[in-house]
């Protein structure tokens, strides 16, 4: 028998109902700061794969059902994963029952697409960092620029709460941008914590042989949102995303305006002088 649980992240509740009892049993474990007793708006359904389930399209495919609207998102051989309208979501897992993080990656994509539609806001690859309870910064980068070894640092700090070192939810309420922590965490083992703040100043992380912090124009910023955004890299690849003008739209109307209510740095750091960069961090939040 199915069981179901509820989760919130920033302002978007979603149901989760799944056939594999792991994944409601981890959610409740390790997220329990995000459940919630809201009326959803997403309805996640997550269904052992079996030998006679459908085959998956080419992973490098995004495209509409016609008859269902239904858009199927494929990223590396990923297994497929459905958006359907009504805010209904179907996800197909393959593997073990137990295999949590293979359902948090297309959950992610999902919730991120969702978001975009629904013109609320955008996922970002960032470590989120809240002062005093007041304003949130973030550090954004890819993989290796930092992000982790950022949440290490900062959440020894009695001032300073790490919300997430992986995915931060950028979501807009009443033309202000908020940061949103997000159950989709990186390397560090960290448990992320449920918290919402106005988001005052992105920091994107370049590893280089000086230490130093740039305020650069809002083109830069906008370029860089585009990169380090979940679907960014996606969009790019996936003709039949960029074909969605709905979508598109959004997206890039919701980068735009992210962009103009913060304040954009480049932070440049030396990979190899951890104790100057460590208090250097600290001291520019």
């Amino acid at each position: 028998m199915n069981k179901s649980v509820k989760i919130k992240i920033g302002s978007i509740v979603i149901k989760i109902d799944s056939e594999k009892p792991s994944i409601i049993h981890k959610i409740v474990k390790e997220h329990s700061d995000f459940l919630s007793d809201e009326k959803a708006e997403l309805l996640v359904i997550v269904k052992k794969e079996t030998k006679h389930s459908p085959k998956k399209r080419k992973a490098e495919k995004a495209c509409y059902d016609k008859d269902n609207k239904v858009l199927i998102l494929n990223e590396k051989g990923a297994i497929a994963k459905y958006f359907i309208k009504k805010g209904l979501i179907h996800i197909s897992l393959k593997g073990k029952p137990s295999g949590y993080h293979s359902f948090l990656h297309p959950l992610s994509l999902l919730f991120s697409y969702y978001a975009i539609i629904k013109k609320k806001g955008l996922i970002v690859h960032a470590t989120g960092v809240l002062k005093n309870k007041h304003y949130t910064t973030l550090f954004c980068g890819p993989s290796g620029s930092g992000k982790s070894y950022i949440a290490r640092q900062l959440k020894k700090e009695p001032s300073l709460q790490v919300m997430n070192d992986e995915c931060i939810f950028i979501e807009i309420k009443k033309g202000t941008a908020y940061a949103c922590s997000t159950i989709f965490t990186g390397k560090e083992e960290m448990k992320p914590k449920n918290l919402s703040h106005v988001l005052k100043t992105i920091y994107f992380l370049r590893l280089s042989d000086i230490y130093e912090s740039i305020e650069r124009n809002k083109m830069f910023g906008f370029i860089k949102l585009l990169e380090n955004s979940l679907l960014g890299g996606l969009a790019i690849k996936n003709t039949s995303l960029v074909r969605d003008k709905v979508f598109m739209k959004n997206y890039l109307k919701l980068i735009s305006e992210i962009n103009s209510k913060v304040k954009i740095f480049e932070l440049i750091r030396n990979k190899d002088d951890s104790d100057r960069k460590s208090s250097s961090i600290k001291s520019i939040i």
